[in-house]
Formats: structure tokens, sequence, C-alpha cells
């Protein structure tokens, strides 16, 4: 699936030009590479014109509109019923959060500097902040957790898919 453009798309991001229909260079992999690598507090807004490009694809494919209710279901996971296109927005916070989980102290000794490492540090907490929105009370990660435990995006999805389905059964 192709990107449209927009300026802020093109703004935002130097690698977004990359995900256009004018770059034959477009692949998941580079998206996914975006979502891990900057702050979803940056990437939301740049990332709605692709979760209408999803659910647009559904209704390309099935020939038909679809409730709310049926994106929602469709969005999840496919180990809980869904079809796996999962919403850019909802889960930019889980790949980015999961990919300074790993690679955080690695960042510090590059950066060197306190001032930068701050910036870094806020950046993961406004990414904590809008995960922790996202998924139910009991699921939130703190801060402290996050810096000292090991958390993976698939972990992290399954959260946010834990309160889809809620919102679905209720």
């Amino acid at each position: 699936m192709l990107l449209t453009p927009t300026p802020l798309l093109i703004h935002t991001f130097p690698l977004l030009p990359l995900l256009t229909n004018r770059s034959p260079r477009f692949s998941y992999p580079k998206l996914v590479h975006i979502l891990r690598t900057v702050p979803p507090h940056i990437s939301s807004e740049a990332l709605k014109p692709l979760a209408l490009e999803y659910r647009c694809l559904i209704e390309n494919l099935l020939g038909s509109n679809i409730s709310d209710q049926a994106y929602l279901q469709a969005s999840l996971g496919l180990k809980v019923g869904g079809l796996g296109l999962r919403n850019p927005v909802k889960h930019a916070s889980a790949g980015y959060i999961a990919s300074v989980n790993k690679c955080a102290s690695f960042v510090e000794r590059l950066i060197r500097s306190q001032g930068a490492i701050d910036v870094f540090w806020h950046s993961v907490e406004d990414s904590l902040k809008l995960f922790n929105f996202i998924v139910l009370p009991d699921d939130k990660v703190s801060f402290s957790n996050l810096k000292s435990s090991s958390v993976s995006q698939f972990e992290l999805s399954a959260l946010i898919d834990k309160k889809d389905l809620s919102v679905l059964y209720e």
C-alpha cells in the first residue's frame, strides 16, 4: 500500500519520500523502521492517512463499506481474530517504546550530552503517555518498569489488542 504525500508527512520526516507513491523503493520494512525510530507524538498525525488507507483496503477487498466495529476487529492481530492490519497510529507507540527499551543504554552512550539524553527520555515519557492512554488501566507501563525490564513490541501490541477486544465485547 502506498501513501499519498501530504505536507505534514514530507516535512516531518526526511525518510517519508521513500513511502510515497512516487517512489519505487517503498516497502513495509521501511515503514516499520520509521515507526520504531520516530516518537509517536511526532508521527501520529502523519500516520492517520495510512490508517484510512488500511480501512479503504479492507473495504475494497470486501466490496462494501464496513462499520467502525468491523474495522476495529480487522485491525486486531491474527491470534485474536483480526486480519493483522494494525492501526499504525495506535501501534506506533508500541513499536517506539519496544525499540527504546532494547537500545536505550546504547543511545545514552552514543549521545554523551546530558541535555540531549534528557530530550530523548522526555520523548519516551510522551510515548508512554500515548501508549497508556490506549490500553486498559491494569496494563499501563510505568517509566521505571520500562527502564528496568525487557518489553517487546509483540507484548505491547497484545495489550492494545486486549483493550480493543474489551471494546468489541461491550
